[in-house]
């Protein structure tokens, strides 16, 4: 989604994707496809204080065991 077209804020893009989706309404096929989506989301369950913060519960590192499903997934 490009919201600015020819060098100009495209409003009514602006407008239909600030809009709130209906409750169990289906989304965007590629939303964790998406580069900064994906990196964000792997940082919030790695990064001991963002998870922590934002769960509120103990963190637990599991760098071992994600080692080893990347090594045998590789």
């Amino acid at each position: 989604m490009n919201l600015i077209n020819t060098g100009k804020l495209d409003m009514a893009l602006l407008s239909i994707s600030s809009e709130k989706p209906r409750l169990f309404e289906k989304g965007e096929e590629m939303f964790w496809d998406d580069e900064h989506i994906s990196k964000g989301m792997l940082e919030a369950h790695l990064k001991k204080e963002i998870y922590s913060d934002f769960t509120g519960k103990e963190y637990t590192d599991n760098s071992e065991s994600i080692a080893i499903i990347a090594e045998n997934n590789g």
